[in-house]
């Protein structure tokens, strides 16, 4: 169901070209993650997430090495927001699709693979043994973004006469949908989804 959203978002876009060839960091922070499946019955998102990425764009393409994650807590168990036992963090590579929807705004839609691990937090307990999972997923979402060139007024849009003309800033709201099978040794398997807001900021250059 998330892959077929995530092509017709694509097929519906409008096939403009948008002149952004360049690099970009994006990071942000938001509320736990919202936990399913099999992970649902055993952990609570709590705490924040996180997502960081780093890529490169070509047209209304791109692809970004990304790190995103959230706290959890054990079911019932005795951590809360601001002591979180664990960390689910995921590291990847995600393709994003752009969707033009003014001289500064854009929407996207995204999609990866990526490794996941649940790691314990400094200081926290695990009674039940639910730390040291590790395994793979995917994960597809979309998001907004609005940007400005701060110093593009400062002179000429060439790089000889402003260096700076080029640095792209702006915010951005994200929604990442990740499904992940994770295993342990003398463990069975544990299938979840996880759904994470981020929201925060970007910096980035067209070439």
């Amino acid at each position: 169901m998330r892959m077929r959203f995530l092509l017709m978002v694509m097929l519906v876009a409008v096939p403009t070209v948008a002149q952004a060839d360049g690099y970009f960091f994006n990071e942000g922070l938001g509320p736990g993650a919202t936990v399913g499946g099999e992970m649902g019955q055993r952990f609570d998102g709590d705490g924040l997430s996180l997502r960081v990425s780093l890529g490169r764009r070509v047209n209304n393409w791109a692809v970004e090495g990304v790190l995103f994650g959230s706290n959890l807590n054990e079911e019932g168990g005795s951590g809360d927001f601001v002591n979180p036992q664990f960390m689910a963090l995921s590291y990847g590579l995600d393709f994003r699709y752009y969707i033009p929807l003014g001289p500064n705004l854009e929407a996207y839609a995204k999609a990866g693979l990526h490794g996941t691990s649940i790691t314990l937090s400094a200081l926290a307990s695990d009674p039940n043994g639910l730390s040291d999972y590790d395994g793979r997923g995917y994960d597809v979402g979309g998001g907004i973004s609005w940007f400005v060139r701060p110093f593009q007024a400062l002179g000429g849009s060439s790089f000889r006469s402003n260096p700076f003309a080029r640095l792209k800033v702006g915010l951005f709201a994200d929604l990442t949908m990740q499904t992940v099978r994770l295993n342990k040794d003398r463990a069975p398997s544990l299938d979840g989804d996880l759904r994470m807001w981020t929201f925060g900021f970007g910096i980035g250059s067209d070439l």
